[in-house]
Parts: C-alpha cells; sequence; structure tokens
C-alpha cells in the first residue's frame, strides 16, 4: 500500500493504479473492509486525476456497496468524501453545491481520520474559491479563513510540518485577497521559520521568493484592485490544487517557474 501512495504522489498514474488494484485483490481475499475502503478511496481519487470520471464511478459505487453493509465510521467518512469529489468534476453548480455541502459535513464532524479531514478542507476551500469568484461575497471569504484556521490547527495538533508551512502560505494569500499585505508578510515569516527549522529547504526557498514579492503587492493593493482580480493574481487555486496533490514546489525549475509567472502577472497589471 505505501509503495502505491508513493507512485501515487509522483504523478505515476499508470504504476498507482496497478499498486491499488494488487492491493485492493489482497484486501478483498483478507475481507479486511477498511483496508479495502482505504484502497478504493484512493483509486477513485487516481482515475479522477487521471480524468477517467467512468472509472472513477465503478470504484464509487464498489465503496458505496461496501459502507452500506459496515458501520465503521471511517469507511462512511471515506464514501461520503470520495462522493464529493466526484460531485467536483461536474461543471454545473448545483453538483458542486452538493460536493460543499457534503464536505462541510465531514469538516463540521469529530475527527476520526485526519488525512480524510485534511483532504475535505483542502477541496472544501478550493470549492469556496469557485464560489466566491462567481458571486464575490465577502461571507466566503470569512468561510475560508474559517478552514484555514482548522487546518493549522490540525497540522499542529499532527505534527504536520510541512502543512503547517503550506498552509501558513495559502494564509498569506487569503491575506493579499483581504488586501491586506502587511498580514501576509507575517504569516509568510512564520511559515519560513518552519520550513527552515525543518530544514524544508525548497518549500523555504518558494516561501522566501513569496516575500521578496510582497513589495509589489504593496503597489497593487494600494491601488485596491477588485477582489476577483486578486484571486488571478495571487493564484490561489494552483496553490491548494498543488497542496490537494502534495506537489508544492517539489524542484528548483516549479519555483522558478512560478516566481517568473508571478512577477509577469504582478507588472502586466500595473499596466492595465
Amino acid at each position: 500500500f505505501f509503495v502505491s501512495r508513493i507512485f501515487s504522489i509522483l504523478a505515476d498514474i499508470v504504476t498507482a493504479l496497478d499498486y491499488f488494484k494488487k492491493a485492493m485483490k489482497i484486501c478483498e481475499d483478507l475481507d479486511n473492509k477498511l483496508s479495502l475502503s482505504e484502497n478504493l478511496f484512493h483509486l477513485i481519487v487516481v482515475s479522477i486525476d487521471s480524468l477517467n470520471i467512468e472509472q472513477a464511478q465503478r470504484y464509487l459505487d464498489y465503496l458505496n456497496s461496501v459502507s452500506r453493509v459496515t458501520s465503521n465510521k471511517v469507511i462512511q467518512q471515506r464514501h461520503l468524501v470520495a462522493e464529493a469529489l466526484m460531485l467536483k468534476t461536474f461543471h454545473h453548480a448545483r453538483q458542486k453545491m452538493k460536493a460543499i455541502e457534503i464536505l462541510n459535513e465531514i469538516v463540521d464532524d469529530e475527527i476520526i481520520n485526519s488525512e480524510l479531514s485534511i483532504i475535505s478542507l483542502l477541496h472544501l476551500a478550493d470549492l469556496l474559491l469557485f464560489e466566491f469568484r462567481l458571486l464575490g461575497k465577502q461571507k466566503i471569504l470569512r468561510e475560508l479563513d474559517s478552514l484555514v484556521e482548522q487546518l493549522l490547527t490540525l497540522a499542529k495538533d499532527q505534527n504536520l510540518h510541512s502543512l503547517l508551512a503550506e498552509t501558513y502560505l495559502l494564509q498569506s494569500r487569503l491575506f493579499l485577497l483581504e488586501l491586506n499585505y502587511k498580514q501576509a508578510g507575517v504569516v509568510l515569516l512564520k511559515a519560513l521559520k518552519i520550513a527552515e527549522k525543518r530544514d524544508l529547504r525548497k518549500l523555504g526557498n518558494f516561501i522566501d521568493q513569496e516575500i521578496q514579492l510582497l513589495p509589489k503587492w504593496e503597489n497593487i493593493i494600494e491601488q485596491r484592485p477588485p477582489a476577483k482580480e486578486i484571486v488571478e493574481l495571487a493564484q490561489i487555486n494552483d496553490l491548494i490544487d498543488q497542496m490537494i496533490h502534495r506537489k508544492v514546489h517539489k524542484d528548483e525549475k516549479e519555483i522558478k517557474k512560478y516566481v517568473m509567472e508571478a512577477k509577469n502577472l504582478l507588472d502586466l497589471w500595473k499596466k492595465t
């Protein structure tokens, strides 16, 4: 199972699917429903990531059948989260709103599996940001702030240092969305301190680059641009997606690419 998770994180979809299927067969032979549900969940995630929605639906149906015959709450939560991730793939607002409803249910419930809680918080934040881009309601920003605080608390409680630094990074971009570049700088320094203390060099390098961009943000924020433009400039959706897939700036090329794109976007905005 751990081998299959590694391949999944490395985005080797074909190999990840192969190992998850093998692990699923072992779980079936052992009649281990808890482990089976975990493998089915990750098969659904990998299938969605590879845009094979029909395959994902088949695994979701299987997970649903497993969930119906057990009272295990972890299995039931896995099924609910997987259902929300499937609904999230649809373009219609109705399905996305249903996904938000399900993920809110998981987030508001007790934490019985930290991984499921983290996945739910990140996907819910992504969906709320989508909703904010459509509606522009300040209430949604307050909901996003609350989700980030929950994610920070969970990362601290579970000693997930990389996630904690990444979440401070996400929080800094939400502060930019609220036109508060000073507070963005404060939390970026917190993120940098964690990265340096835990020897997360590549993440620390990226955070340092974010700090270097703050003067540009100060100039833009003084012009008080619309929040929807800040969402685009800050590339918040991209960061959440990278956090979901555990790919927050794995190498120097990715860091440099982001920094160049960010600088170009910020420079372009000032000229408009």
